[in-house]
């Protein structure tokens, strides 16, 4: 585990947090790319017999990513651990959400991601009015919208 790259995601978590009005949702290149060996922090709450690897994970939102009717893959934390506690040490914050920037069908983001099991895929940020997305509405691209995929 990249502890560097660790600490650098927890203290932009924590700056997120302290925005208080803000999606706690990184790219995907901040979750999985710099250093993330934490096989626990993805998926956790699936049986045994359907949990992926961290590596399958990043292989197939990184395919989701690099599809031309795709702007973006965020990826939504849920549980940041204490960067100075020794106990700490070896996890890396876990993801409960991902987010895909899409103008695909919802049937079809559904097939994207079934090897996921996901519990729920639902359109939207789903976030109250005025908090802070990863992308403003604004800057979002003809067509697009985001899709919440539960990474429970």
């Amino acid at each position: 585990m990249d502890l560097a790259a660790r600490r650098q995601l927890i203290v932009k978590a924590c700056r997120i947090l302290d925005e208080d009005a803000a999606l706690l949702a990184v790219t995907l290149d901040e979750f999985f790319f710099k250093g993330n060996t934490d096989e626990e922090s993805i998926g956790v709450n699936l049986l045994p017999e359907q949990r992926l690897s961290l590596a399958e994970y990043r292989r197939i939102l990184a395919d989701v990513r690099a599809r031309n009717d795709v702007q973006g893959v965020f990826l939504e934390l849920t549980e940041i651990p204490d960067p100075d506690d020794e106990e700490d040490a070896d996890l890396w914050p876990v993801a409960c959400v991902a987010f895909i920037v899409t103008s695909a069908p919802l049937d079809e983001v559904s097939e994207w991601v079934e090897v996921f099991h996901p519990d729920d895929i639902s359109e939207g940020w789903c976030v109250e009015e005025g908090v802070a997305t990863p992308i403003s509405d604004s800057d979002l691209k003809p067509g697009m919208r985001p899709v919440r995929v539960s990474l429970l």
